[in-house]
């Protein structure tokens, strides 16, 4: 029998070994949990597979508030993209309609910042390898302008902002003059910037300037380029040259900007806007605020004379525009605006509920900007760009509404400037001789520098595709360089080996860890993963509100299928279709028979409109029953878009990433 001492010595043993477990378990839980959310936060996102280029699905992955994945971009390449993490979860779970399925990645600080920190700098590499490819072009295209040659991508040659006091008719005879109505006119704010300039700077500043402008033109010669000069690598930033045509183009538009201030040209009439609705009156404390704002202006544009970046004559422009409008803003205490509309803009067909809830989504954010606006004394200037933006958003939107016509899809600048091709006014002075042999070599410079950026960044469906450049990006980002690794097999077993350390395992792209769907399971598999959740597509997460608020049988009924659903309506990026079947896995073979006759059907439609609609219908059939087939076999690609949805979707979501974020943070 045991005594009761020993009795006592070993329950109290056995509670402190409970206690010393408690406590591990404790410890334990606490390192995960600092190394999950004490680390800023970090998901791998698996986006579902959808309709178009996105069959496949598509992945990404994101540190805090940035997230980075690769992108197809013509011709042929993959591209590293960055967003906002809003803008990201907008595009892909709402417009898109596509579920976001998320990892969260259990590791260190210094993980994070290593992971993070290669991301952002192979994207800014790639970005300036892909920009030079854009100088280059850009090059080729002014030698050929100079030699009167035929442009193929003459929209490379503009001077941004000159189109707001400049029409290519004021160079068709290579003379500029001051129009007579500017001289009947009374004076405008820029006459007091004039007064201004040469009481600071002198009498003939203005005049003084544009002679060495027009002296520095004519005496500009080409980049040197040869096939020597540019070595493209995968991991060094190229090096940048200020280029011929950027020199050229920047001193034509600084050139410009002073003759629009020596002359004092009005805008031309068809670069602002303004409405009589009430949003576009202004208050007294408005006004007061946009006084206060052309102050500023003014002495934006007295510091800009003196500045050394290179494109000063640009931001000129775009100052001089802004005070002219709002002289006449503060004059008829109405709200004037530049029109920053992109005249490359589409139109589409909205429906009415779509264009009252952009309507009212735009009212709401314009009031509240110029609330803002008018409280923020000296930090006004990029405040004032945002009224511009959603002024010009609402105008758009407004005469929609009540026209019920086509709207066009705003694409605007958040910086107006209306861009005027490239005129032959000032030229440098080069034989015919010299451009065709700076052209011939700057020719073979970019055939050679296309070839190595398509060796670099040539998409490939199973070799190079958003999933297999992610995880190689990783693996960069956390392999070491040891002076004793001599072969590829021992680099490979070195990046398992610190993946495993970092990450808790090693995802392989061997053999079907390409396609996004199973690279998907194999990070939660191999990596160490704190937390999973998925977050529903926008129908999915509206179908689940409706099921919790309505009859579930009406509205299974009413939203199963395009025709009498009251979230989704057809538009012209989806094929034809009938049923959903991202929600519907045993009705999934049963809708998809339908389906795939609709889009038979549409098909045969299509070929005898063929000659009416230049083949929308046919595409759109033929698209429809390719993406309804899958569907015979249980398995969803087309999900539908909401190409229309306003901004603040995202914002009023019953849950988002950021929101989590936040609570992560907490």
């Amino acid at each position: 029998m045991y005594s009761i001492t020993q009795y006592t010595l070993e329950k109290l043993i056995s509670f402190l070994v409970i206690i010393s477990r408690v406590i591990i378990g404790l410890v334990i839980s606490t390192l995960i949990n600092s190394t999950a959310f004490a680390a800023k936060s970090a998901h791998y996102i698996y986006i579902d597979a959808s309709e178009g280029n996105a069959s496949g699905g598509h992945v990404a992955i994101r540190f805090d508030n940035d997230v980075y994945h690769y992108e197809y971009v013509d011709p042929g390449l993959i591209k590293l993209d960055k967003q906002t993490v809003n803008d990201f979860e907008f595009t892909y779970r709402f417009l898109e309609n596509r579920s976001l399925h998320l990892s969260q990645l259990a590791i260190s600080e210094q993980t994070y910042t290593q992971l993070r920190d290669h991301f952002d700098f192979r994207f800014q590499v790639q970005k300036q390898h892909y920009a030079l490819l854009t100088e280059l072009n850009r090059e080729q295209e002014l030698l050929q302008f100079l030699s009167n040659q035929p442009m193929s991508k003459a929209e490379l040659l503009q001077i941004p902002a000159a189109g707001l006091f400049y029409s290519q008719q004021d160079f068709s005879n290579n003379l500029i003059t001051t129009p007579p109505s500017i001289k009947d006119k009374a004076p405008s704010i820029l006459s007091n910037v004039q007064q201004k300039i040469q009481t600071l700077y002198g009498k003939q500043y203005i005049e003084q300037r544009l002679q060495q402008l027009v002296k520095s033109i004519k005496q500009m010669q080409p980049t040197p380029w040869t096939e020597q000069s540019i070595h493209l690598k995968e991991k060094q930033f190229p090096e940048m040259t200020y280029t011929f045509a950027n020199r050229y183009v920047d001193a034509m538009t600084a050139w410009m900007a002073l003759t629009v201030i020596q002359q004092q040209r009005p805008l031309r009439p068809d670069v602002y806007r303004t409405s009589n609705n009430n949003e576009f009156v202004l208050s007294a404390e408005l006004q007061t605020a946009m006084q206060e704002f052309s102050g500023i202006l003014q002495d934006n544009i007295l510091s800009l004379l003196q500045s050394s970046r290179p494109d000063w004559g640009s931001a000129l422009l775009v100052n001089l525009g802004r005070l002219l409008v709002l002289e006449q803003s503060i004059k008829q205490h109405q709200l004037v605006v530049l029109d920053n509309t992109d005249t490359t803009s589409a139109t589409e067909d909205f429906n009415q509920d779509e264009i009252r809830s952009l309507y009212e989504e735009s009212r709401k954010f314009l009031q509240q900007v110029k609330n803002k606006f008018k409280k923020q004394g000296r930090q006004q200037e990029v405040l004032y760009s945002h009224l511009e933006w959603q002024a010009n958003r609402f105008l758009a939107l407004s005469k929609t509404e009540q026209e019920h016509d086509e709207v066009t899809l705003y694409r605007a600048k958040r910086i107006p400037g209306k861009s005027l091709p490239l005129p032959k006014k000032i030229i440098p002075q080069l034989t015919d001789r010299q451009l065709k042999r700076d052209l011939q070599k700057l020719k073979k410079v970019t055939i050679r520098y296309q070839h190595e950026l398509d060796s670099l960044y040539r998409y490939n469906l199973l070799h190079r595709n958003c999933v297999t450049e992610l995880f190689m990006t990783i693996d960069q980002a956390i392999s070491t360089k040891s002076t004793h690794i001599k072969n590829e097999t021992q680099t490979n077993k070195n990046v398992k080996q610190q993946s495993t350390q970092l990450l808790g395992g090693y995802v392989s792209m061997e053999p079907t860890n390409f396609i996004p769907f199973l690279s998907h399971h194999e990070v939660n598999n191999q990596y160490q993963i704190s937390e999973q959740r998925t977050l529903p597509s926008y129908r999915l997460q509206k179908l689940q509100n409706f099921y919790s608020q309505d009859n579930k049988l009406t509205t299974f009924l009413r939203e199963s299928n395009t025709l009498s659903s009251s979230l989704y309506k057809a538009n012209s990026t989806d094929s034809f279709f009938v049923f959903f079947t991202d929600e519907q896995l045993l009705l999934r073979p049963f809708f998809g028979i339908v389906n795939t006759l609709a889009g038979l059907s549409q098909s045969v439609y299509g070929l005898f409109s063929l000659p009416f609609d230049s083949g929308h219908h046919l595409q759109s059939g033929i698209s429809g029953l390719i993406m309804s087939l899958p569907e015979l076999v249980f398995i969803n690609i087309r999900k539908g878009s909401f190409n229309h949805l306003p901004y603040s979707t995202i914002l009023t979501a019953d849950e988002t990433i950021t929101q989590k974020m936040r609570e992560s943070s907490l």
